[in-house]
C-alpha cells in the first residue's frame, strides 16, 4: 500500500494554523509595513483573489472538520444532542413568551388609546361595553358584536350609534377603521 492512497484526516491544530495563516495572508497587503514598495494593481488583485480563495477553502475545511466531529458525537452520545435540542427549544419558548408579553403590552396601550379617543366629547359610545379582546386589528378575528370581521377593523355593538362610514379621526388605527 503506498502512502498516496491513505487519507489522513486533518487535525484541528493543523487546520487552525492553516486557517490563521490564510487569514494573515489576506490581510498582509493591507497592513504592509513598507510604503515605498510599489506593487502593480493587477498583481495585488491576483494575490488578493488567490489569498481569499485559500482562506475560504480553509474555512470550509474547518467547517467540515467540526461537522464531522459533531456527527461522530451525535452517533456516540445521542442524549447530548437531545439535551442540546431541549435547551434550544426552552430558549425559543422563553423568546416567544417575551414576544407575546410585549405584544400584549402594546395591545393594552392601543386599547387605552382607543378608549381615550372614544371618551372624548362628541363621540358616542365607550369602550367599557366592549370586552378587551373583542376589538382586534385589521385582517380578521371577532369583533364586539361576535361576528367575524370581514376585511378590516369594523366595530359593532355600542358603537353602532355612529353613522356608517363615519371615521374615527386621529385614531391610531387610521381612517380605514369604521364603525358600523
Amino acid at each position: 500500500m503506498n502512502s498516496s492512497s491513505v487519507t489522513v484526516s486533518p487535525t484541528p491544530g493543523n487546520l487552525l494554523d492553516e486557517f490563521e495563516e490564510a487569514y494573515q495572508n489576506c490581510l498582509a497587503p493591507l497592513i504592509r509595513e513598507d510604503p515605498l514598495t510599489c506593487v502593480e494593481e493587477s498583481e495585488l488583485r491576483t494575490n488578493a483573489e488567490a489569498n481569499t480563495a485559500h482562506f475560504i477553502e480553509m474555512g470550509r475545511a474547518m467547517q467540515a472538520f467540526f461537522l464531522q466531529k459533531r456527527f461522530q458525537l451525535a452517533a456516540q452520545k445521542p442524549e447530548l444532542v437531545m439535551m442540546e435540542d431541549a435547551a434550544e427549544l426552552r430558549g425559543e419558548l422563553v423568546r416567544k413568551d417575551e414576544l407575546i408579553k410585549k405584544q400584549s403590552e402594546k395591545l393594552v396601550e392601543w386599547q387605552a388609546t382607543i378608549a381615550s379617543m372614544l371618551s372624548r366629547p362628541g363621540l358616542v359610545g365607550t369602550m367599557s361595553s366592549v370586552p378587551p379582546m373583542a376589538v382586534q386589528g385589521a385582517g380578521g378575528g371577532m369583533m364586539g358584536g361576535g361576528r367575524p370581521a370581514s376585511g378590516g377593523c369594523l366595530m359593532t355593538g355600542s358603537h353602532a350609534g355612529m353613522g356608517q362610514g363615519q371615521h374615527m379621526m386621529g385614531s391610531p388605527m387610521g381612517a380605514a377603521c369604521q364603525v358600523k
